[in-house]
């Protein structure tokens, strides 16, 4: 059977993509093709439920965006089914918890040590006004241009350095300026928080959704039943292997045959299934990336008014843990809570399962989160493709690549298509304007 289009990827980015273009009722006739299997080709936005309590394996996911009309659309395909929450989230800074972000919660710090983040931060406002024609070389100067050198000493640097691997000056700095992906400060937030007068930043996401019941793997599974009932075919368990065009038709693994083709998988997979030249499969294949290690911990005790905690500390294996029962209600049994901690692995390196989720319970406990008494079950979850990680060259060898399928008619989009720290609502425009050109 000949499709008018077929889109590689059935996650997120995929069903968005889908989602677009029957929106704009550019195909009669989609198909979606996934290597996943019906439970588990949400990808990062997979949901577990066990024994009553609810955990979100991809990692800690909410729903906000800056955009409003993305915002409506979000929420609007769950239908009422989900609940709103203002934002309560920390960083675990040394012997305090600071609210996020750091420009905003140092008014909650003693005396001196606003101080001497405020100074300094106040100062790097001052020297980018001097000279706005200098631009930041790596990851680290951006930092500390624009949160100044103490913050990036004591929080941005060790926590940037946990989750991707990298130190600061191998790391690009393009992710950042992603709009909505990380609230820099303004000198009247960081005045008004060194004189001690809270103020609230990253205003976007200061109000924040989330599933009121199925986790967010219910985001996913609601965009998901909308493409079906518009008559979008899905294959599962299908792996691309192969993707051949002849007579102006693409043929995917020999036998799947389309007039256009998108994709969401990661790049490298696409290139080379397509036959790309040694030089594109080559930049593919340099692109890096981090694995996700998720570690659940059941506990049978009620959870602090706590949504997400970010922990910049190198003697603590995680980057971030979250209380999911704050997320909702229904994410554990009543009386009860559950914490989801992440950690992240570079791509191919080996790692024990059981050493993880020690490090993790004992990290916890260092961190007087929990006791070990208190816990119901501890469970891990592995995601082969968690953070794309933007070391320097990256544009470049994305450039190679996107040449390449700009000239052979094939479209990627999403985290993994696009190769960008894209969050939930990012994706969702991105695959809004791909429908706009769908040739």
């Amino acid at each position: 059977m000949l499709f008018d289009t077929a889109i590689l990827g059935g996650g997120w980015s995929g069903v968005c993509l889908a989602n677009a273009l029957k929106n704009r009722s550019v195909d009669s006739n989609l198909f979606l093709i996934t290597a996943g299997n019906p439970e588990s080709s949400a990808g990062l936005l997979l949901t577990e439920e066990c024994d009553g309590f609810t955990f979100d394996v991809g990692g800690s996911h909410v729903i906000f965006s800056k955009n409003p009309t993305t915002l409506t659309s979000l929420l609007g395909h769950l239908n009422g089914n989900y609940v709103e929450h203002k934002r309560n989230s920390f960083i675990n800074f040394g012997d305090f918890m600071v609210p996020y972000p750091l420009e905003n919660g140092i008014s909650e710090l003693p005396t001196e040590e606003r101080e001497k983040l405020g100074y300094d931060m106040i100062k790097a406002i001052f020297e980018n006004q001097r000279r706005r024609d200098w631009k930041p070389r790596n990851l680290g100067e951006f930092f500390n241009s624009v949160f100044g050198e103490q913050a990036t000493r004591s929080y941005f640097g060790p926590y940037n350095e946990k989750i991707w691997k990298h130190p600061l000056d191998e790391l690009a700095n393009d992710w950042v300026y992603i709009s909505g992906r990380l609230p820099t400060p303004n000198l009247e937030d960081v005045v008004a928080s060194v004189a001690g007068i809270k103020t609230v930043g990253y205003a976007e996401q200061a109000k924040f959704y989330y599933p009121k019941t199925g986790g967010i793997k219910t985001l996913y599974n609601s965009v998901l039943s909308d493409i079906k009932n518009r008559q979008v075919k899905t294959l599962y368990n299908e792996t691309v292997v192969k993707i051949r065009k002849k007579n102006n038709k693409w043929i995917i693994n020999d036998k799947i045959e389309t007039k256009r083709l998108h994709s969401t998988i990661p790049v490298p997979f696409l290139v080379k299934a397509l036959g790309a030249p040694e030089s594109v499969i080559k930049a593919a294949e340099n692109l890096d990336y981090n694995n996700l290690i998720t570690v659940g911990v059941a506990l049978n005790k009620k959870a602090p008014d706590q949504h997400w905690i970010y922990v910049p500390n190198k003697e603590v294996l995680f980057h971030r843990y979250c209380w999911m029962s704050n997320y909702s209600k229904q994410n554990a049994p009543k009386g009860k809570s559950a914490i989801l901690a992440e950690v992240t692995v570079p791509a191919g390196q080996p790692y024990s399962k059981e050493a993880v989720i020690e490090q993790t319970v004992s990290d916890l406990e260092k961190l007087k989160v929990i006791n070990r008494d208190e816990i119901v079950f501890v469970k891990s979850w592995f995601t082969e493709f968690g953070y794309p990680v933007c070391t320097l060259g990256k544009k470049e060898k994305l450039e190679t690549i996107f040449q390449y399928l700009k000239e052979i008619g094939v479209k990627s989009v999403g985290r993994w298509g696009s190769w960008k720290y894209w969050n939930m609502d990012k994706i969702y425009e991105a695959t809004i304007e791909q429908s706009k050109n769908p040739d």
